[in-house]
């Protein structure tokens, strides 16, 4: 039976969509299998990629899902796939395309030691051939692969590197627009996150313009977590601060060259630490942070040229660099490098463990240029550095403060020259330091030239050997001047392979001399040789110390002679003095210079001079004008400690005199039996401690004389004499002083002396007043006055004890009898008073004092009787009284007697021709 049209239709639609059904399920069925087992392993041979495990999860007429993939590209490169997913169309795999692949969660694992090493020997074997087959266009490389991707997008991959030991884990995403493959145009995107660092990567190849670019941004990179790239090499190396960077690179594709580079980076809060040194962002006037910019550029027949700055670095100092900038280029024989840089160490305290540190008062700013000649591998460089004072600062003074020392020059000029070939350098260089100055508070120095020059090799170690030159040194001290013409050291500083750092040398000194105008002293022939070692162990052998002839005025002093050398705190000095002013006399010199890390450096000196006594009389005239005439002897010592501490000086010292004796003859002075050990506080300051005690045994000054004086006394500055207490024995009595000042500054002088149980016969007998004896005391006070070079007494006055009666003779008055008429009632008293006092007892008696004119005015009252009967008689005829030869007949019950002595002081005293020096 004959089907009808229409059912003979439905019928072949019906057989067309089972044949198509079963094609599809065949399809279905043999398409993973064909792409697992004969497509995917022939595109992964024909890539040149190891395929171990791949698996086909999904396919689909759109899409296929494969996963996991794991790859083995040689030793060092493994990569798995979590999934890659094929996005196509069945008229796009006809034509050998791919809409997409997109690749998820890939893990790249990459050990770079060796990857690096075997890149370099394979690239060394096979790159002229390598080159040859590589030399691939676009379009050509779209031929040669099996199937060409429209868009290859990489998601969420990461990539690990294996580097000395240390593992970096770095996110990424790529993402392909490979569409224009057959026209030589390829465009994409990637972003790059190590350790959460997002960059931006975009480029372009077109090989029909033989061109490649990328460009690459980041911003807000944390330099904490980018450390560990450099870890391998910089072991030590810690970083804080973000990091801002943009770079594009243009080159040509065949032959690979380079056509340009432009590299600009931001470093913001920046903290980079090294051993002993931190860099850091520099911060402007108004205090707020300046970023630090890193440059490079190359263009394609010019210079490499970078620059980076402005940064600054610390610890141990401080160091600004405001520019840093260069060039490389390469020539035929190697690469030329050139460097320039402005430096400034601003002001700071340079070393703060001193004390005090030392402060750098004025900015050290330096210009420095570099130039360098390197080998083709870098192995052998040849240098040149020099650096002078930066433009801004030529005509200023470089200015440093340790305590009260301030030191300042200009600044300096440096320049090294040397060679560097595998390993070995070799280098000289020089440094000078002009117009340096040196001040202290009481002392000053100047060296119009520090000049230092020498080598240092690397040979077995570090040596470095130079001189320093520091001629023509001058220095002030007080009123004197030194003079150092010919200075000069020399040193040596080594340092084995497997040993620390020493240093050898020598300092040396000759033909200096020290004038002091103002105390007319010369020493000359100044020399000093020290050797030089550190470490200190074993200490080095020490050095010599001369000096002389030594005058002072026209008299040759001596000479100086001894050693110095180094110990663990500093130096220290052993000299003697012989002098040739005192025969057999000398002073032994002990120093040392001591450095602490607690109380900074310290300078002590110790001066003896052992007991001496002078063969023959001091005239005390050679030593000072005012003493002319004065001659001294005994026995004499004397020690002396000087100590700078901190910046302070200390100067203790202690004189010993015993058995002396001082004489003027032209005066009649004369001290004898004199005694002291004096404690001197402040030798610069001229300050003894306070009660010093000076003793003399006699004393005789005119015709005065006086026994058992004790003097407690203090010196004080400037110049100043304290006497607390004065006494001494007079007149079989005691004289006491009250407290009074001696100064410089001061031409008055008032004091009062009180005196206890005075003989009173001795009291005139001193005062010049008459010869006398007798066993009656008085007691009182005297004001005295040194006023306008004369000495003066005011209203002084001595009374007896009241109810203690006294006896008293006086002979040789000078009484004025001849002025008086004979018989007057005035002449006749006055002849009873000379002739009662010739032995005379009195109930009480008072003598005033008193100056006027330069003389001394004495009015003695006394209230007693004679002794014995006088040569007078009552004579009734004239109502008076007179005087008789012969025995005495005259009883007097009672006499009050009132005399006036005037005596010149000059006479008593002789005080003029005392403190005036001869010749004036």
């Amino acid at each position: 039976m004959r089907l009808s049209l229409k059912k003979a239709w439905l019928a072949a639609a019906a057989s067309l969509v089972a044949v198509l059904a079963v094609f599809m399920l065949a399809l279905w069925l043999y398409l993973p299998t064909y792409l697992e087992t004969r497509l995917l392993p022939r595109w992964s041979t024909a890539a040149g990629v190891d395929l171990h495990a791949l698996r086909i999860r999904h396919i689909g007429w759109r899409s296929t899902d494969l996963g996991p993939i794991h790859l083995e590209i040689g030793q060092h490169l493994r990569v798995d796939i979590a999934a890659i997913q094929l996005d196509y169309s069945p008229a796009s795999l006809l034509r050998k395309e791919l809409t997409a692949i997109v690749i998820s969660a890939p893990r790249i694992e990459l050990t770079m030691d060796g990857f690096i090493a075997a890149s370099n020997a394979s690239n060394r074997q096979t790159q002229p051939a390598a080159a040859a087959n590589q030399a691939w266009t676009a379009s050509e490389l779209s031929a040669r692969l099996p199937v060409r991707p429209i868009r290859l997008t990489v998601k969420n991959g990461v990539l690990s590197m294996l580097w000395r030991g240390r593992t970096l884990h770095s996110p990424f995403d790529l993402d392909l627009d490979t569409a224009g493959l057959q026209e030589g145009t390829i465009t994409g995107t990637a972003r790059i996150a190590p350790w959460g660092n997002p960059l931006q990567i975009a480029g372009t190849l077109d090989t029909n313009a033989n061109a490649v670019t990328l460009d690459l941004t980041g911003e807000g990179l944390v330099l904490e977590t980018l450390a560990p790239l450099l870890a391998p090499v910089a072991p030590a190396l810690e970083a804080r601060g973000l990091l801002d960077v943009t770079a594009q690179i243009q080159g040509q594709i065949q032959p690979p060259a380079l056509a340009a580079l432009t590299f600009e980076s931001r470093l913001r809060h920046t903290r980079v630490t090294l051993p002993d040194i931190t860099l850091g962002n520099h911060t402007n006037d108004e205090g707020a942070e300046v970023p630090i910019r890193v440059q490079i550029r190359k263009q394609a027949d010019t210079p490499w040229q970078w620059a980076l700055g402005p940064f600054q670095a610390g610890t141990p100092i401080r160091l600004q660099v405001s520019t840093l900038s260069g060039t490389l280029t390469p020539h035929d024989t190697g690469w030329r490098a050139t460097a320039e840089a402005l430096t400034e160490i601003p002001v700071q305290a340079v070393n703060v463990t001193a004390n005090p540190p030392l402060l750098l008062e004025t900015p050290l700013a330096m210009a420095w240029q570099t130039t360098a000649r390197l080998s083709p591998s870098a192995a052998s460089v040849d240098f040149e550095v020099r650096g002078t004072g930066a433009p801004s600062v030529e005509t200023a003074r470089l200015a440093a403060r340790h305590g009260e020392l301030v030191l300042s020059s200009r600044h300096p000029h440096v320049a090294i020259t040397g060679a560097y070939d595998d390993g070995n350098l070799e280098a000289r260089y020089e440094a000078t330091l002009e117009d340096l100055r040196i001040q202290l508070p009481t002392a000053s120095a100047h060296c119009p030239k520090v000049a230092i020059a020498g080598a240092l090799d690397n040979a077995g170690g570090w040596h470095i050997h130079g001189t320093a030159d520091l001629s023509n040194l001058g220095a002030l001290v007080g009123t004197a001047t030194a003079t150092f013409p010919k200075n000069r050291s020399t040193f040596r500083i080594e340092r084995a392979n497997t040993a620390d750092w020493s240093l050898t040398g020598e300092i040396r000194m000759d033909d200096g001399r020290i004038v002091d105008t103002t105390h007319d002293l010369r020493l000359l022939g100044l020399s000093a040789q020290l050797p030089v070692r550190w470490p200190l162990i074993p200490a080095p052998a020490p050095g010599t110390l001369k000096a002389g002839p030594i005058y002072w005025r026209s008299e040759l002093l001596g000479t100086l002679e001894g050693r110095l050398g180094l110990h663990a705190g500093g130096f220290w000095a052993e000299a003697t003095h012989r002098s040739k002013l005192f025969p057999g006399m000398t002073v032994l010199f002990n120093s040392r210079l001591l450095n602490s890390r607690l109380n900074g450096t310290a300078l002590r000196m110790d001066l003896t001079m052992p007991t001496y006594t002078p063969p023959q009389n001091v005239d005390l005239g050679r030593f000072a004008a005012s003493a002319t005439g004065f001659q001294a002897n005994g026995r004499f010592s004397a020690a002396a400690e000087l100590a700078i501490e901190g910046g302070a000086l200390r100067s203790t010292g202690r004189v010993q005199i015993d058995q002396a004796v001082v004489r003027h003859p032209e005066s009649g002075l004369l001290l004898e039996g004199i005694a002291c050990d004096l404690q001197i506080t402040d030798l610069m300051g001229r300050r003894t401690a306070p009660n010093q005690q000076l003793r003399v045994a006699r004393l005789v000054l005119g015709k005065l004389e006086a026994s058992n004086l004790q003097l407690a006394f203090q010196l004080e500055p400037p110049g100043t004499l304290f006497v607390e207490n004065l006494e001494m024995d007079w007149a079989q009595g005691r004289l006491q002083t009250q407290a009074f000042r001696l100064s410089p500054q001061r031409t008055e002088l008032t004091t009062t002396v009180h005196g206890d149980r005075l003989n009173l016969a001795k009291v005139l007998e001193q005062l010049g007043g008459a010869e006398a004896s007798g066993d009656g005391a008085v007691n009182g006070r005297i004001p005295v006055r040194w006023q306008n070079g004369r000495l003066r007494f005011d209203d002084g006055f001595l009374y007896s004890t009241p109810s203690q009666a006294g006896t008293i003779k006086l002979r040789g008055m000078d009484l004025p009898l001849e002025g008086l008429a004979p018989g007057s009632p005035q002449r006749t008293q006055l002849d009873i008073a000379t002739e009662a006092l010739k032995d005379y007892s009195y109930e009480w008696a008072q003598l005033n004092l008193t100056s006027q004119n330069g003389d001394l005015l004495l009015r003695l009252e006394l209230d007693g009787r004679p002794n014995r009967l006088l040569p007078f008689a009552y004579d009734p005829q004239t109502g008076s009284f007179q005087r008789y030869a012969g025995e005495g007949q005259a009883e007097f019950k009672g006499i009050r007697i009132d005399l006036n002595f005037r005596t010149p002081l000059d006479r008593i005293l002789d005080y003029k021709t005392l403190w005036t020096p001869r010749g004036r």
